[in-house]
């Protein structure tokens, strides 16, 4: 049996009064474990910022910060 685990970081905490538009939540990294038996494999990736940022207060939780992003 094969079991999948993923998960993301985003560049900000959830601001419900928004709505749709540029203020809502980006993805600046995705990341996936993928368990098989005896056998692991992973994957990771770090979304380039495209006119948004990763606040501070973000950074401090996951330390990922727009420069890592943008660079990696």
């Amino acid at each position: 049996m094969s079991i999948l685990f993923f998960d993301t970081e985003t560049n900000d905490g959830p601001d419900r009064n928004q709505g749709r538009g540029p203020a809502q939540l980006r993805v600046v990294q995705l990341a996936a474990l993928l368990v098989d038996g005896e056998q692991e494999s992973t994957f990771s990736v770090l979304v380039r910022p495209a006119g948004w940022t990763v606040t501070p207060a973000t950074e401090a939780v996951h330390g990922i910060s727009t420069e890592r992003a943008a660079r990696e």
